[in-house]
């Protein structure tokens, strides 16, 4: 199995020379968008996966048939990429260490759609969503940690940036009640997780509690009940209590797995 590190090296490389060759407007035939569509696929962004659509796209208008499932799976990804449920069932999701579980799918689309699109029927992505559970079993235990910003994009003044090498304390969860699993999804048996965003506030307490992203939304729901139960000491900055904004993994195994 190749490397993760060396993949996404060969991976841009690949992006780099494909967006080369449609800029000089050298895609030509229904077989050069469908390899250019599987390339952008892996482009790592929502622009990219708007382009490895479109590629598709054009791949079957030009007549080229086998473009028929990355036209369904651009679409179930670049749909992933803005948080909202995919349609035919194509992606899967391992956000951090809660194994490998289908992603939220939309249940307006039907089979029969998804056989034109040669796409597996939702039952058999789900069958295989089991055995990937089986296979990869989650860690349960909550990732607590400090939101990190890039350099052009600070957060608002009215929150601190701590700087833990220089003395600075993060926040320090005291109480962490641990989210139950949810009994909608056991007839499932699915694992997941959910990533909760908040600010810990001078004195401790936390608001702001929002779900950044889950697997399902059954698991956001039960990440949120979960951390408003929870109690903080609050992080320090130069001395004086902190105002920060921090993010809680919630992982989730059925009851079985763990």
């Amino acid at each position: 199995m190749m490397e993760g590190s060396v993949m996404r090296v060969r991976d841009t490389k690949r992006q780099t020379r494909v967006m080369e060759i449609y800029q000089a407007d050298e895609l030509k035939t229904g077989q050069d968008y469908f390899y250019a569509a599987y390339v952008m696929q892996h482009g790592g962004s929502t622009e990219s996966y708007l382009l490895a659509h479109e590629f598709s796209l054009a791949s079957l208008a030009l007549g080229y048939t086998r473009a028929r499932w990355i036209a369904a799976a651009s679409y179930d990804r670049l749909l992933k990429s803005i948080g909202r449920p995919q349609r035919f069932g194509t992606q899967y999701s391992t956000l951090g260490g809660a194994g490998m579980s289908l992603y939220q799918t939309d249940d307006g689309v039907r089979d029969s759609l998804r056989t034109v699109l040669k796409v597996p029927s939702l039952d058999s992505a789900r069958a295989r969503e089991t055995d990937f559970a089986k296979r990869f079993p989650p860690s349960t235990k909550p990732i607590f940690s400090l939101a990190t910003f890039a350099p052009d994009r600070p957060p608002p003044a009215e929150f601190d940036v701590l700087d833990l090498k220089s003395g600075d304390i993060a926040p320090e969860p005291l109480n962490q009640p641990q989210p139950e699993y949810p009994g909608s999804l056991l007839p499932r048996n699915l694992a997941g997780s959910a990533f909760v965003n908040a600010v810990i506030e001078r004195d401790g307490t936390a608001s702001n509690i929002k779900i950044a992203l889950s697997s399902h939304e059954a698991f956001g729901a039960a990440a949120e009940t979960a951390f408003r139960q929870w109690t903080f000491k609050p992080g320090v900055k130069q001395g004086r209590p902190a105002r920060v904004i921090v993010m809680v993994q919630f992982n989730f195994a059925p009851p079985t797995a763990k």
